[in-house]
């Protein structure tokens, strides 16, 4: 029961972005590994993957926050980001610093996920 007060709208967020990214792997995987698959055809499909991958991060992402506020609705979880207590962190002049309390914080939050998991995406953004 401890467990289920950690699950929040960002832990629900990341699980639909996670499931779709998941899911585009699986099909490219099973593709790649299939008895009929050339080595010709990995480079177009690795591509597609990328680009797959890249829609989704710059198009889908509201369509999925969509998605976890239902979810959220139906598990009677609060349906937007807990604002969790700042802490002091010393920056350097200059450097820009992204609250839970800004609009963008989903996009800077997927974002970083993205830029942790696939290093090798270029964010147009």
């Amino acid at each position: 029961m401890i467990h289920l007060r950690q699950i929040d709208y960002e832990f629900v967020c990341l699980l639909e972005m996670c499931f779709e990214v998941l899911v585009k792997l699986d099909c490219t995987n099973k593709s790649l590994q299939g008895s009929s698959a050339t080595i010709d055809v990995a480079p177009s499909l690795l591509s597609g993957l990328a680009k797959n991958i890249q829609h989704l991060r710059e198009e889908e992402v509201h369509k999925h926050a969509a998605k976890a506020k239902d979810v959220c609705d139906s598990m009677s979880i609060k349906r937007s980001f807990t604002i969790k207590r700042l802490r002091k962190v010393k920056r350097m002049a200059g450097e820009m610093v992204v609250q839970p309390g800004q609009p963008d914080y989903l996009i800077g939050l997927l974002t970083q996920f993205f830029s942790c998991f696939f290093p090798t995406l270029k964010c147009n953004s």
